[in-house]
C-alpha cells in the first residue's frame, strides 16, 4: 500500500485562489517591481549627498570670492597668489568657480537645497512603495505555501498521524512556516538594500574621482 495517495486535484479555498495562479506571473512581476524600486530608490538617495556637496561648494566659493578684490578675474587672482608665494591657495583657487568680489549666491544655494529636499522625498516615496510591494510579495508567497501545506496534510493517511508525536505536525505547519516568513522578510530586504547600496556608492565615488573608488 502506498504511503501517500496520488495527487489528483488541488482544492480551492475561499479567498486564496488557485496555487498555480499565485506562483506564476504575479509573484515574478512583484519581485521585479521590488528590485526595480530598490535600485531607483538607492540611486536617487545616493545622488542626494552629491547635491548637498554642491550646495557646500557654493557657500565655500562665495566666502572665498568675497575675500578677493573686485574687478579682477580669477586668473589674475591666481597669478597674484602665486606671486605672493602662496601656491597652495593658488592651486585651490584655480579649481574653484569664483567671481572675485562677489559673495555667496544665496539664490543658487536655496535652489540646490530645494533640489536636495525633492530628491530625498522621491527616494523616501520609492522606498515606501518598495516596502509595501515586498510585504505584499512575501504575504502572497507565504499564503501559497500555507495552502500547499494544507493540501499536503489533507492527503496524508491516518497511519502517518499514528506514528508521529502529538504536536509535531502542528509545529511544522505553524511555527516552521512563520519562521520561514520572518527569515524571508528580514533577509531579502536587508541583503538587497546592502548589496545595491554598496554598488551605488562605489559608482558615485567613481564618478566623482577614480581615486576614491580605487
Amino acid at each position: 500500500m502506498e504511503r501517500f495517495k496520488p495527487r489528483t486535484a488541488v482544492p480551492r479555498f475561499p479567498g486564496l485562489g488557485h496555487p498555480a495562479d499565485e506562483t506564476s506571473c504575479p509573484q515574478r512581476w512583484l519581485a521585479a517591481a521590488v528590485v526595480t524600486l530598490s535600485i531607483a530608490g538607492i540611486a536617487v538617495s545616493v545622488v542626494g549627498p552629491r547635491v548637498l556637496g554642491h550646495a557646500t561648494d557654493l557657500l565655500f566659493n562665495g566666502v572665498i570670492a568675497r575675500q578677493l578684490p573686485a574687478g579682477i578675474t580669477k586668473d589674475q587672482a591666481v597669478a597674484a597668489a602665486r606671486a605672493r608665494g602662496n601656491d597652495t591657495f593658488a592651486d585651490l583657487l584655480s579649481g574653484m568657480n569664483v567671481v572675485p568680489g562677489r559673495g555667496v549666491d544665496f539664490g543658487a544655494v536655496g535652489r540646490t537645497l530645494a533640489l536636495a529636499l525633492a530628491i530625498y522625498l522621491v527616494a523616501a516615496a520609492l522606498f515606501w512603495v518598495q516596502a509595501r510591494l515586498l510585504n505584499l510579495t512575501i504575504q502572497r508567497t507565504m499564503r501559497t505555501l500555507r495552502s500547499d501545506v494544507e493540501d499536503k496534510v489533507h492527503r496524508l493517511p491516518l497511519s502517518f498521524f499514528d506514528t508521529r508525536q502529538r504536536g509535531e505536525l502542528l509545529s511544522r505547519v505553524t511555527n516552521d512556516v512563520d519562521n520561514v516568513q520572518t527569515s524571508i522578510s528580514m533577509t531579502i530586504s536587508q541583503l538587497l538594500s546592502a548589496a545595491l547600496t554598496v554598488v551605488a556608492v562605489v559608482a558615485m565615488m567613481a564618478s566623482i574621482s577614480a581615486l576614491l573608488a580605487g
